[in-house]
């Protein structure tokens, strides 16, 4: 009874005074407090003294009760007390900055120890301040102030320089993307990677832009995740569908706790995936640029294990968001102009190096990587083959069929070749008019023999028709083959003219065949 009575007249005394401190109006309403003691008049006062001042007070008689509340639900500032029979304050506080939710909560001690040994202790362990009891109410408000302001600020700080890394982090992802896919899914991954979430995929228009699709995904080594991606990447939606179109409609960011039936028209197809894993939690971001909405990102993420660290708020989410949105609007943009300038080089290069009739590669071409591959080889001292080949009779082809059949015939003809000549560092060409060329690096003879016999037997069974032909009712071909390793004494012009050798002798010897010719020079043929 007396100690109720003297609180109470504490309380009346300290109430004027406390009321003459302002609280800062920049700081979040409604912060919560764990105050840890043993002392019940100690924890009733305390949660008079916060509570009158419009925080959010949790209290906890012993060490075990405020681990565990703590890392249930990490409050904004603890006030502990040291002496606690079943576990002292400095091992509790010792365990709550060990674990990653609680790590930056500010931790106030508040005891009647009054040494110096036993502050040192105390901010050895990680206290922010140590407040000796008997305490004055209004000194116990204005250092949680304090505390509350300097944790405010670095917030503040810390958000600032996420945003900042955040937009560094994606500025640069996006200028070494190739195009504007890998540069969704390095936005995407930076995201996700920042705000610890699971899963993120970007929407954009079809081209008459009616329909979102699916553009890019990034998600977490996480199976379900994984599950969730097949489901969504063969999905579409009309553009004032679901989730993604009210999010392009209203350029506005969406936030959603629960997708539902009502809220995302796509969610019976996952409903019990999304169910069994509550995988349906995130957000819905447009990404604009004045009047056009260029994308819509989604983002899902699971509700957050109790040993993950804290997640960040809806607002301090919201904040970070808007600011990176508005400048992705301008980076994309960029982005899609140079994808588009590298698009049509990409096609002038091709018109430049490709023949137009047959789609494979043009003389000009030829000589270029016939140089550049012969340097290489060289270096390397590897085998470079050659084959020449060309149609038989050709001229009376053309003045049998018309020139329009003779056109279709060098299309099919070079078509079938190049179902033949399929690896990445070889090069079917066209080598003027009726003939073609095949360079086969790292290629020694026996290989080189191997891809003209294909390539003989692949127009053999296309039979196209010749009648006005001495060697067979069909097209056939000749084909000289040429094999040596480039050495300073030669040059690629001698393995040309070693190959057209073998051709003419291929014609020589009565069409329709392959002979070779190796150095030191010896002619062979089958």
């Amino acid at each position: 009874m007396k100690s109720d009575v003297a609180d109470q007249r504490l309380m009346t005394r300290t109430k004027p005074l406390i009321a003459q401190c302002p609280k800062p109006d920049f700081l979040p309403h409604h912060h919560s407090i764990l105050v840890v003691d043993d002392t019940a008049a100690n924890l009733n006062l305390l949660t008079r003294i916060l509570g009158n001042e419009g925080y959010k007070v949790r209290v906890a008689p012993n060490g075990k009760m405020a681990i565990r509340s703590a890392l249930s639900h990490p409050p904004d500032l603890i006030l502990l007390d040291i002496k606690i029979p079943d576990l002292d304050g400095y091992s509790i506080c010792q365990r709550l900055k060990a674990e990653p939710q609680t790590s930056d909560v500010p931790i106030l001690f508040i005891s009647a120890l009054d040494a110096v040994i036993d502050k040192i202790m105390a901010f050895s362990v990680g206290g922010v301040d140590y407040i000796t009891k008997p305490f004055e109410p209004m000194e116990v408000l204005a250092r949680i102030e304090h505390q509350l302001r300097l944790r405010y600020f670095q917030l503040q700080l810390e958000h600032q320089n996420q945003q900042l890394q955040l937009l560094f982090d994606a500025s640069q992802a996006i200028a070494q993307a190739q195009d504007v896919s890998t540069a969704f899914e390095a936005i995407l991954a930076r995201i996700c990677e920042t705000l610890h979430w699971d899963y993120g995929e970007a929407w954009i228009l079809n081209r008459d832009q009616s329909h979102w699709i699916y553009g890019q995904a990034h998600y977490a080594p996480n199976p379900v995740a994984e599950d969730w991606f097949i489901l969504r990447q063969n999905l579409a939606f009309a553009t004032g569908q679901g989730l993604i179109g009210q999010a392009a409609a209203s350029r506005e960011m969406i936030w959603f706790d629960a997708v539902s039936h009502e809220s995302c028209p796509d969610y019976p197809i996952c409903s019990q995936l999304l169910e069994l894993e509550n995988f349906q939690n995130g957000l819905t971001l447009p990404i604009c640029l004045g009047d056009d909405v260029l994308a819509v990102l989604m983002f899902f993420y699971q509700i957050p294990a109790i040993n993950s660290p804290s997640p960040r708020s809806e607002q301090q989410i919201r904040q970070l968001l808007k600011v990176v949105a508005t400048q992705l609007g301008e980076m994309l943009q960029r982005k899609k102009a140079e994808t588009a300038l590298q698009e049509a080089n990409r096609e002038l290069e091709r018109l430049a190096t490709y023949d137009g009739l047959t789609q494979i590669a043009n003389r000009r071409y030829f000589d270029q990587y016939l140089q550049e591959i012969w340097q290489v080889s060289q270096e390397k001292g590897e085998y470079l083959s050659l084959i020449l080949w060309d149609l038989e009779h050709f001229k009376q082809y053309n003045d049998c069929y018309g020139h329009p059949a003779g056109d279709r015939c060098l299309y099919e003809v070079s078509q079938a070749a190049s179902r033949v000549v399929h690896r990445k560092t070889d090069l079917l060409a066209r080598y003027g008019g009726e003939e073609f060329a095949v360079i086969l690096p790292n290629t020694p003879i026996q290989g080189a023999i191997a891809v003209a016999q294909g390539i003989q037997q692949a127009i053999y069974q296309l039979q196209i028709p010749h009648k006005t032909s001495s060697v067979r009712p069909y097209i056939t071909l000749s084909l000289g083959i040429a094999s040596l390793i480039p050495q300073g004494n030669y040059s690629p012009q001698e393995l040309i003219q070693l190959a057209d050798l073998a051709l003419y002798q291929a014609k020589k010897s009565g069409r329709d065949r392959w002979c070779y010719e190796a150095l030191p020079t010896r002619l062979h043929r089958n």
